[in-house]
């Protein structure tokens, strides 16, 4: 009985193991099919995403053809690069290449056209500003040669007087020559002021954080980062009362008996008037300085071996700012602090200064680190550098901040000029 018991049990092991192959051979055939399946149903997917691309990319091309064949190249354009989002084709590169190179020149012979067509000042200047290398480039600036110096309305009333006769017409044009002297020896002054900045790459931002409102950094100071400036020129002052006077005929300024200290209680849209009027005048492309701008010439640029003073040109703020301590909470000529290595006066006191910039919070989180320009819109615009009214934490060189536009108009509020 043993016996035949034993050999019941083998023979049930037996059929065991021949099902269980069989069952494996079995799920491995329905996973091969499976998988087969599955891989037909991506690779139709795949067929149908290519076909729609491609649908795309065509509908695209084609409405470009049509739009270039009429002659609307910029639309033209965009298309084209739609196209080539779609698909990245050599061909279809050469040809947007091309058509950019298309709307450059002519763009250039339109606005020479334009400029020719006003025949004045400003129309010539614009060209040169905008297609600093244009073809016509030696045309405009010889066409700004053949006008006289001109003599504007903002002009001081001593060159606007009428028609005289006789002696009074010799009196009237010996003061007109002498007030032209005058303003001319200003508009040079400005100019001979302009420091060239090497471009170089530079840590903008406050470095020893501890927590807002305790240590040397505010928020919006932070992080540190680095970013690279190309060359420019700033003005080694800020923009004084008498060379305000001479592009605007005013003096808006609080402290107004001091034609050599800063100009103060303007807004950064006079600030702008002040600057077109100037560039039309001089025929130069003035500006205020971006913010990097000022914090980088601020530091010494790219001068070696520059140490990352707290404050402009030193760790000890007397020597370098006027600043509530020391100014008897008034502007004072420009200059007469120690400059930074640069030779630039007078950036961490006197007057703050607005730069071109919008202000915005957290815009160093976003870390840009090419030629920052700024948020692209806002409701305030940067001001940088501390002044006659403030204490020494806002005279730091990284101290950032801002003024509503209806407060703009303050008597520690100035500016630098930049190229």
């Amino acid at each position: 009985m043993n016996q035949i018991g034993s050999e019941e049990k083998s023979s049930m092991k037996e059929v065991r193991k021949k099902n269980r192959k069989l069952l494996i051979w079995i799920l491995s055939l329905l996973i091969l099919l499976l998988g087969g399946g599955l891989l037909l149903v991506l690779k139709s997917s795949e067929s149908t995403i290519d076909y729609d691309v491609q649908e795309k990319y065509a509908e695209s091309v084609g409405q470009a053809e049509k739009l270039e064949n009429k002659g609307y190249y910029k639309d033209a354009l965009e298309e084209y690069e739609e196209a080539n989002e779609l698909l990245n084709d050599e061909v279809l590169i050469k040809k947007i290449t091309s058509l950019k190179l298309i709307i450059k020149i002519k763009e250039d012979s339109s606005a020479w056209e334009i400029a020719k067509e006003k025949n004045t000042i400003k129309s010539y200047n614009y060209y040169i500003n905008s297609f600093a290398e244009g073809e016509y480039i030696s045309d405009a600036k010889a066409a700004l040669v053949t006008f006289e110096p001109q003599v504007d309305q903002n002009y001081p009333e001593a060159i606007r007087e009428p028609t005289l006769k006789g002696q009074d017409a010799a009196v009237s044009e010996t003061t007109r020559q002498d007030v032209e002297q005058k303003i001319n020896k200003i508009l040079t002054e400005i100019f001979n002021n302009m420091v060239n900045v090497s471009g170089g790459t530079f840590t903008m931002g406050c470095i020893n954080f501890i927590r807002p409102g305790w240590g040397d950094c505010e928020e919006d100071e932070q992080p540190a980062h680095d970013v690279y400036v190309s060359g420019f020129a700033i003005s080694k002052y800020e923009v004084t009362q008498a060379q305000w006077k001479v592009v605007m005929g005013n003096n808006p300024s609080k402290f107004d008996d001091c034609p050599n200290c800063p100009v103060e209680s303007v807004t950064w849209k006079e600030v702008q008037d002040f600057i077109g009027k100037l560039n039309l005048q001089t025929g130069m492309n003035y500006r205020l300085p971006t913010e990097s701008e000022w914090e980088y010439a601020a530091r010494g640029g790219h001068t070696k071996g520059e140490h990352r003073f707290k404050y402009v040109g030193s760790d000890n703020i007397d020597e370098v700012a006027w600043h509530a301590r020391n100014s008897e909470f008034k502007t004072s000529p420009i200059g007469q602090k120690q400059p930074n290595v640069l030779g630039l006066y007078d950036m961490s006191g006197n007057v703050s200064e607005f730069c071109q910039d919008w202000y915005g919070k957290g815009y160093y989180l976003k870390r840009h680190s090419n030629d920052p320009q700024g948020p692209s819109s806002g409701t305030v615009h940067v001001t940088r550098g501390g002044n006659s009214f403030a204490g020494g934490i806002f005279s730091r060189v990284t101290e950032r901040s801002y003024l509503s536009p209806k407060y703009e108009r303050a008597a520690f509020l100035g500016f630098r000029l930049a190229l």
